[in-house]
């Protein structure tokens, strides 16, 4: 009884010192393949693909078809780093070197229609598309009232080797970002899957680019399943699908000068497919919903895009459709590693451990 009564004691004193350290739930690894600390998904997709469906993936990053399937985001630590991960079931259709655009609001100011000059020189690859061309009173890309993005960040991909954009080529992702704000612009670099099973580097690393916080990205081009066409399956098939395109953002990446991003404030973000070269707006976005109407040709076939952002009006998403197109997370309170309480928990593990030894020989 004696030896039980001392193990106990060490071993709630070691478990105290780990739980103030910060240690909660596993560590998300950015590979393209959904983790389950992501939790339950924030948006599914509700319409069928206007950009192909994805009938055929594979492990070096091709797909014949572009589909958001289901948003999932959290924020969590990345060891001792507060950061934003972003999760997209689906895939990008690398056959026509489509792109991806994230789209976050993390305080005051940001875009609630998209203008060439919200950019120097010009921002992510084809933003000026996305942004009406400056052409007389074209307006570009609007959001719901609710959603002003500061930031913005151009997932894109295209094929290498000999091969090029067939299935049996290898393809690489390009990575952008802008802050809507203040104008500055990065790429950040580009990734290639290589041999990784899964079709996405296994640690999120990008390489040949300016990206001093270490954003992580990666994807998992293979997935079959989800929205087609002319049709969009159950949640519980939507949720079932766990690979897609991923990201890891540093908050201090997405925070505005003079602002926090406080704990019980909330990040807004959603995600927009395109062609590389955007003179259309997919339907593929998040929280898209049925009976939206064409910009361009006043439509409501649910199949069919959103229309050009160089024409005017452009797509507006908070006249031509219904709902949000955006999802809300709260910004959780997060424990990070003390220094005193790390060097306290190494003192105590010692000791933990010549007591078990002197309790078991008892």
């Amino acid at each position: 009884m004696r030896g039980k009564k001392i193990l106990s004691g060490s071993g709630f004193l070691a478990i105290g010192l780990m739980a103030t350290a910060g240690v909660s739930r596993g560590q998300i690894t950015v590979n393209g393949t959904l983790d389950p600390s992501f939790g339950a998904p924030l948006a599914l997709g509700a319409v069928p693909t206007s950009a192909g469906d994805a009938t055929v993936g594979n492990t070096q990053g091709y797909a014949n078809g572009s589909e958001i399937d289901a948003t999932y985001a959290t924020i969590q630590n990345n060891g001792s780093v507060p950061t934003l991960y972003v999760f997209f079931a689906g895939n990008i259709n690398s056959a026509n070197a489509d792109s991806l655009w994230l789209f976050v609001q993390t305080g005051t100011g940001g875009r609630n229609n998209l203008d060439p000059d919200n950019l120097s020189g010009g921002g992510p690859a084809n933003y000026l598309r996305m942004a009406g061309n400056n052409n007389g009173g074209w307006t570009g890309l609007g959001f719901d009232a609710a959603f002003s993005p500061n930031y913005v960040f151009n997932i894109t991909s295209g094929g290498s080797g000999s091969s090029g954009n067939t299935q049996n080529g290898v393809f690489d992702i390009y990575t952008n970002m802008g802050n809507l704000n203040t104008g500055a612009t990065s790429y950040l670099g580009h990734s290639n899957p290589g041999s990784i099973a899964g079709g996405g580097p296994a640690n999120g690393l990008i390489t040949g680019g300016t990206n001093p916080d270490n954003i992580l990205v990666s994807w998992d081009n293979s997935n079959t399943a989800g929205v087609t066409a002319t049709s969009v399956p159950n949640a519980a098939a939507l949720e079932a699908i766990t690979t897609g395109m991923e990201l890891a953002i540093p908050l201090s990446t997405i925070t505005e000068a003079g602002q926090s991003i406080a704990a019980g404030s909330t990040i807004e973000l959603t995600g927009v497919m395109t062609p590389s070269n955007p003179g259309t707006i997919y339907n593929q976005i998040t929280g898209e919903q049925p009976g939206y109407t064409n910009a361009n040709y006043s439509t409501t076939d649910d199949t069919v895009s959103l229309g050009d952002p160089g024409w005017q009006p452009g797509p507006q998403l908070g006249v031509n459709d219904p709902g949000n197109q955006y999802v809300s997370l709260v910004v959780p309170t997060l424990s990070v590693p003390e220094p005193a309480s790390i060097g306290l928990l190494a003192l105590a593990l010692p000791v933990l451990a010549r007591r078990t030894r002197r309790a078991l020989a008892r």
